[in-house]
This record gives structure tokens, sequence and C-alpha cells, in this order.
């Protein structure tokens, strides 16, 4: 395997876990976000 290969082989699996990770952030920060506006609707309406 050569160093060119290597590099490249690096750079594809860390843009993969990148995208990854955005995307995991992404679901999890939009499940705070609902459950917050659910909070604040029931205190709203109390």
């Amino acid at each position: 395997m050569s160093i060119i290969q290597l590099i490249f082989s690096v750079i594809l699996l860390v843009s993969v876990i990148l995208v990854y990770v955005t995307f995991a952030l992404m679901r999890v920060s939009g499940d705070i976000s609902r459950e917050l506006e659910d909070y604040s609707h029931k205190q709203y309406f109390k």
C-alpha cells in the first residue's frame, strides 16, 4: 500500500465520520429543541 493510497483512505474515513457525526448532532439537537418547545408550551398554557 503506497503512502498516497494511505492518505486517501484516511481522508475518506475522516470525511465519512464527520458526516455521520454531523447528522447525529443535527438529530439530537432537533430532538432537544422539540422537547424545549413542548415544555415552553406547557409552561405557557398553565
